[in-house]
């Protein structure tokens, strides 16, 4: 009925860009994931959670490529419809944002933009505090992260904090 339109092809699509990418072929994957998005938009409208997972994952694949500046702006797009998303039906996992903004962190982070890696980070960890995981494997992820640029900026003190903060949040859930 809906021929070349139809969300199964945007979900085959999407998968496609995944196996591409996979496959360090990023251009087909970036391709696939691009063709995926302009179905979702035609089918269900904008900032929809396909759209925001197919966009993060357009992002992720100019990160590998080390194209750090399109990553970044990819995975804020991302971040804007998850927010979008969220602003609008509170059932959304705020976890969402979590991947979201680890990422935007690690791209700033490959930039030097040290104070950007930070404040993304942070909001992710507050996200963390705020879903009650202070215990769990994604607040030590982030305080993990947070030691990186800490390091990156030659903050001894405050990255050993971060990391034996993590180690011990580690060793307590893995053992």
């Amino acid at each position: 009925l809906f021929g070349e339109d139809h969300l199964s092809i945007a979900n085959d699509l999407h998968n496609l860009g995944a196996i591409n990418y996979e496959k360090d072929n990023f251009k087909k994957a970036i391709d696939c994931f691009e063709r995926s998005i302009c179905i979702v938009k035609k089918r269900l409208g904008e900032d929809t959670n396909e759209e925001a997972e197919t966009t993060f994952c357009i992002g992720n694949a100019y990160m590998k490529q080390r194209l750090f500046d399109k990553a970044l702006g990819y995975f804020h797009d991302a971040l804007r419809k998850r927010r979008h998303i969220l602003r609008n039906d509170r059932k959304q996992d705020n976890l969402s944002l979590l991947k979201t903004l680890n990422s935007i962190g690690d791209a700033h982070l490959a930039l030097f933009s040290y104070d950007a890696a930070m404040a993304a980070y942070r909001e992710a960890l507050g996200i963390v505090t705020k879903e009650k995981d202070e215990e769990g494997l994604e607040h030590a992820n982030c305080l993990e992260a947070l030691g990186h640029v800490h390091r990156s900026k030659a903050e001894v003190g405050n990255a050993m904090s971060c990391y034996e903060n993590a180690l011990r949040i580690k060793k307590g859930i893995l053992g």
